[in-house]
């Protein structure tokens, strides 16, 4: 029924929203898309691509001009940034984002951990 999330998808999450909130909801579809259209992934990209940028200028465009309480405005975009985080959680989308934790470097400093 209710299975414990491992790690990695709990600090994907983590980074799936940071990168959300700091670059913005669309980051993470330009990066998926890209990522899909390099490994032949993604059905007629080109039309793709500019559904996403449409979608990225209405978006930016209300965020900027709509006469709308600042509060308002602000939960749309954190609303929007969520929605955008917890799709790419998604395991399907998930597995396109790898993290990689290597092993001790020879300094013995922390692991480092790299995103693909």
């Amino acid at each position: 029924m209710l299975r414990k999330p491992d790690f990695a998808s709990g600090l994907k999450a983590v980074w799936f929203g940071l990168v959300s909130l700091l670059l913005g909801p669309f980051a993470l579809w330009f990066m998926l898309f890209a990522k899909m259209r390099r490994r032949n992934l993604l059905a007629h990209p080109a039309r793709r691509n500019l559904g996403l940028l449409l979608g990225f200028a209405a978006f930016s465009g209300f965020l900027f001009l709509a006469p709308v309480h600042w509060a308002v405005l602000l939960c749309l975009y954190l609303a929007a940034c969520f929605w955008s985080a917890r799709s790419m959680a998604r395991p399907d989308r998930a597995r396109l984002f790898r993290f990689n934790v290597m092993a001790r470097n020879p300094t013995g400093n922390a692991p480092e951990i790299i995103l693909e």
